[in-house]
């Protein structure tokens, strides 16, 4: 193994460094190339009860923070956009992790007025003086191309070692799940956005159908719901809460599907195996995956809102069939990776550039 990265300080900026799974694989990566790879811990005063002057405060307490990061590179995680502005204000080299796109997500739940408006204009100032674009699906470098900035495609697939302790049999034997189940799993954030309000309908058309389970795995701010679906359907719901990232593998293979509903909006398109977590990993598992509102693949089952649930039935109903395998986080990101932060470290310019 090479150490490229070696000498080179490299400091990963965001608001919430306790929960990305995208931070602990570039960490991984960089420091196995020899980078000093460093997290940025703001810290905060003590909780104030008001919530927005809660996140006003705590926005003035990052962006002065982060200001003083000392780091031959930086790599600024979006979403919010707003943590690259120490960065682009004072002409510091960056790079910029397009992950998501902010703005637009915005629009959907607060609609396009001031607070979208205010957004658009930091994500372009974001991206405008970033050093290096980071994106993390082919979609992504159309919103970016025109900028003139080397822009890398670091897709969100799976570390190599991301697995399960043993084979679904196993895994229900040790559970105490039958093995003619039938079970869709959701695993992810419990909102509106991630389409959480969904399950319900998927929970009542399953309680029908024999042997047929949804479990439903993280929190959020919709959780009392699932918890109320729970005991709606107890013989069909089952909520886990949170689990730690590692017992996830176990939960996905003893499922028969990963399902992922998403309400109609415009921005479908941004949303595949490359970029999402929880479907690149279903994947990466060999649990077949369907979804609303995402954009097509031929990795997984694409749907409209309005025939999810009854993609969902028929899935279980008919049989399971095998799923497509994608590629490992080490195979196809990692090595785009080393190379953005060499660029970035104005080192040498990359084959992986875009």
């Amino acid at each position: 193994m090479t150490q490229q990265l070696k000498g080179l300080r490299v400091v990963y900026v965001t608001t919430e460094p306790t929960n990305q799974p995208r931070l602990r694989k570039i960490g991984k990566s960089l420091s196995k190339f020899g980078a000093d790879f460093v997290v940025f811990r703001p810290t905060y005063p003590a909780v104030i009860r008001n919530r927005t002057l809660r996140a006003l405060i705590k926005y003035i307490f990052f962006l002065l923070q982060a200001a003083t990061v000392n780091a031959d590179v930086v790599w600024v995680s979006n979403c919010p956009d707003i943590t690259a502005l120490p960065f682009a204000l004072t002409g510091r080299r960056y790079v910029y992790d397009f992950r998501s796109p902010w703005s637009k997500e915005l629009a959907i739940e607060y609609g396009r007025g001031l607070f979208f408006r205010l957004s658009e204009i930091i994500e372009k100032t974001a991206r405008r003086y970033a050093s290096v674009l980071v994106v993390v699906s082919r979609r992504m470098v159309r919103d970016v191309s025109s900028l003139g900035t080397p822009v890398f495609v670091v897709p969100n697939y799976p570390l190599g070692n991301f697995s399960a302790r043993g084979d679904k049999q196993t895994i229900r034997k040790g559970m105490g799940v039958s093995d003619q189940a039938k079970i869709a799993i959701f695993v992810g954030r419990l909102t509106k956005i991630e389409g959480a309000d969904l399950l319900e309908d998927v929970a009542r058309a399953l309680s029908s159908v024999p042997e047929a389970r949804l479990w439903v795995v993280g929190d959020g701010p919709l959780g009392l719901d699932i918890k109320k679906l729970e005991l709606k359907y107890p013989s069909t719901v089952r909520y886990f809460g949170w689990v730690p990232h590692h017992e996830v593998p176990d939960l996905i293979v003893a499922s028969d599907v990963s399902i992922m509903p998403r309400h109609r909006n415009p921005n479908a398109d941004y949303y595949s195996e490359e970029g999402v977590h929880k479907i690149s990993e279903s994947i990466w598992l060999g649990t077949p995956v369907i979804a609303c509102n995402v954009a097509e693949s031929s990795y997984y089952t694409s749907t409209v809102e309005s025939r999810f649930v009854q993609e969902v039935v028929s899935f279980l109903t008919r049989g399971s069939r095998p799923a497509l395998r994608i590629p490992s986080w080490e195979d196809v990101s990692e090595p785009v990776l080393v190379n953005a932060v060499l660029a970035a470290a104005g080192r040498r310019k990359s084959q992986y550039e875009h």
